[in-house]
């Protein structure tokens, strides 16, 4: 490739990469990013098709106007940020310069670009994308400074010359100055990052994220929100366990609990919220764990989501949450004090609710007063038909008739659900009420209709329960060993009461088999370790992650060097006697060892000076015969060069001196086992110059 070209190449390259870092971090919507990515390929077509661009200078003229006025609107109304505006501006300059690449100093222009492109991605940075998009920047960057010095040296020279291979222009050694250079730039950024105090603030920064939408998790959810939520593949957090859970099933992450049913919504209606109880060293105390009940820790990491909701694992016995307050309502919901914009990050102590003997042998309950008014009252079916209430309540006792105790009863319902309905997010169309549809006619639904029904058919034979929403354990990911739940994992199940206020869950729900390729889910599981690695410790990373880094340094440092020192002892009294009596001989061989090591080094120094040599000179003899080439000068196959120079002479007497003199270097150099000097380079450089100008 010619060294004009490969200048090109390396200047479109680094606009990919910076706009990709752009696009990475949401500065672009999807229909912009395809714009972008359009027009670079447009560019980098035009450019190795060896068409000119058009020239229509009214036709840019009028697309910056319009850029102008967009970048108004975009301020004022669409992004409504002027760092987001500023790069959608700068992104239509970065396509003008790639459509108008004239010399050096566009390419150069261009580089500047994409260094505030990087620059006003780093403001963000969320995307662990963004270090790759950084990374490869960094390599062509530099890469492009290399290309674009070489490039003007030969311009100066001649013009033509820069139509030259890129190998013919650049040095070997050279060539290995982008990678090198670019794993120093990234050492010096890692230290700057690691050493420089954090100050909370990026230089350039987009305003406030928007919080992630989430249906389910409010005082009252209409029946079917969690549908459109279940197609989401968005992350919601991540659980990651602290203890050793062999046997144990992952447990389903809690939202909320609904007590009040009106035939179309859920509500809660036990929303008053009182604060917890802050512990010494275990957080927010939540339950008491019973006596010798083992507990189990997770660290939970929440995105930010458009909910105050906490969610829990298990039964939450404390919480360790850097804020400074918790929430608790009367069904046992947690809440932050308000929304979060930032990943929440926070550990949690929980223990289990196994079923007793005593649970399966509970044949009535005796229900305490506000068990009975929320969730036994005469008003949960107040919104639908009496005769819908009615057939629900005799399919209910139709499925338990066989059934003795609370627990079989619960267990029947929750079995004959999940074997004689069908799992499905494409629920028909009815004008009866939901419920009814989905128990006596289509018989399909997802899990909000399974637990909704449940829940009405266990009321309506006097059995308090509950619907509750919340998320499945999720995907194991087995790179970073912690569960990835999604908003696809968003699910609804039911809760039953059991003396003691203790409330079992039970799941109606059938279970639906997900096919993955085994490969996509192993790299969807590395790209998501990277990206939570990423988020903790590069974006979160403080001034107290600062402290522990320096002092376990410090402390590793301190026990290597006593261990270093021991071991240098040891050995120091092992080896003195032998040292003491072959104390010459050794001194006389590490001597000779050094000689002869030296003297290998000088003769690899030769050849590898040598060898470079021998490459340059060829190419420079390859550019003699180019220039006759041009002059009606044809070297044949057959011709040795000292052939070739007396037939230069018999034909062409005005050209013999020129290149006679450079065929001697090249003989001397190619053949001759001699160096290539600094005086011979200058000589034939002039020798080329004067070829050049001879007729």
């Amino acid at each position: 490739m010619s060294l004009k070209k490969s200048a090109l190449l390396l200047t479109h390259l680094i606009a990919l990469a910076t706009f990709s870092s752009l696009v990475m971090n949401d500065f672009f919507h999807w229909l912009g990013a395809v714009i972008g990515l359009g027009l670079l390929s447009l560019s980098f077509l035009f450019v190795f098709s060896g068409k000119r661009v058009p020239p229509a200078p009214r036709v840019w003229s009028g697309l910056s106007i319009l850029c102008c006025l967009f970048f108004l609107i975009d301020l004022l109304w669409l992004s409504r940020d002027l760092l987001s505006a500023g790069m959608h501006f700068l992104t239509y300059l970065m396509a003008y310069r790639l459509f108008h690449l004239e010399n050096a100093k566009d390419e150069l222009q261009l580089y500047l670009i994409g260094f505030l492109q990087l620059l006003a991605a780093a403001g963000d940075g969320s995307h662990f994308g963004y270090a790759v998009a950084f990374l490869f920047s960094s390599f062509f960057m530099v890469g492009g400074l290399l290309v674009q010095h070489f490039k003007r040296e030969q311009e100066s020279r001649s013009p033509a010359l820069a139509g030259r291979s890129i190998r013919e222009v650049i040095p070997s050694r050279f060539l290995m100055m982008p990678p090198l250079l670019t794993f120093i730039v990234l050492m010096v950024t890692l230290l700057v990052f690691f050493l420089i105090p954090r100050v909370g603030i990026a230089f350039f920064q987009k305003k406030a994220p928007s919080l992630q939408k989430i249906s389910g998790f409010s005082e009252r959810v209409d029946l079917g929100a969690l549908g459109a939520v279940k197609l989401d593949p968005s992350s919601v957090m991540r659980v990651v366990p602290m203890t050793e859970e062999k046997g144990v099933p992952p447990p389903y992450l809690r939202g909320m609990s609904f007590d009040a049913y009106d035939g179309r919504a859920w509500q809660n209606t036990l929303k008053q919220k009182k604060e917890l109880t802050r512990g010494i060293e275990e957080g927010f105390l939540v339950t008491p764990p019973p006596r010798n009940r083992p507990t189990r820790k997770k660290t939970i990491l929440l995105e930010p989501l458009e909910t105050s909701v906490l969610f829990t694992a298990d039964k939450a016995a404390s919480i360790q949450v850097p804020l400074p307050s918790l929430l608790k309502d009367l069904s046992g919901t947690l809440y932050l004090p308000s929304n979060i914009r930032r990943r929440l990050e926070y550990e949690i102590t929980s223990f289990s609710e196994p079923v007793l003997d005593s649970d399966r042998a509970t044949v009535q309950i005796d229900y305490p007063s506000w068990i009975r008014d929320h969730y036994l009252a005469a008003d949960v079916a107040a919104g639908a038909e009496l005769s819908s209430h009615l057939k629900i309540a005799a399919l209910a006792r139709d499925i338990t008739a066989s059934s003795s105790t609370v627990y079989e009863k619960a267990a029947a319902i929750e079995h004959y659900l999940k074997s004689n309905y069908t799992y499905t997010l494409d629920v028909p169309l009815s004008s009866r009420p939901p419920l009814e549809a989905f128990l006596f006619d289509h018989k399909k639904g997802y899990c909000e209709y399974y637990a909704s029904a449940m829940v009405l058919l266990l009321r309506s034979i006097g059995i308090a329960a509950r619907l509750v929403t919340g998320f499945l354990p999720g995907e194991w990911n087995e790179v970073g060993r912690y569960y990835l739940i999604r908003q696809s994992d968003a699910h609804a199940w039911v809760e039953v009461y059991f003396p003691e206020e203790r409330w079992q869950v039970f799941d109606p729900t059938p279970s639906v088999p997900q096919d993955q390729n085994a490969l996509l889910k192993m790299t969807a599981a590395y790209l998501d370790w990277m990206q939570l690695k990423w988020d903790r410790h590069i974006l979160r990373y403080s001034l107290r992650d600062q402290f522990d880094f320096v002092q376990g340094v410090g402390e590793r440092f301190g026990n290597f060097s006593d261990r270093f020192y021991a071991a240098l002892t040891g050995w120091k009294q092992a080896f003195r006697p032998l040292l003491n009596r072959a104390a010459v001989p050794l001194a006389l061989a590490l001597l000779l060892i050094a000689v002869a090591v030296l003297v290998g080094l000088k003769r690899g120094r030769f050849r590898i000076r040598k060898k470079r040599g021998e490459k340059e000179i060829s190419a420079i003899y390859r550019e003699m015969l180019r220039i006759l080439a041009g002059k009606g000068l044809m070297r044949k196959a057959h011709q040795t060069p000292l052939e070739f120079v007396e037939k230069v002479r018999t034909d062409h007497q005005e050209l013999v001196r020129e290149t006679e003199g450079i065929t001697q270097i090249y003989c001397g150099v190619r053949f001759g086992r001699k160096g290539f000097s600094r005086e011979e380079a200058l000589k034939i450089e002039a020798l080329l110059n004067q070829l050049r100008g001879l007729r």
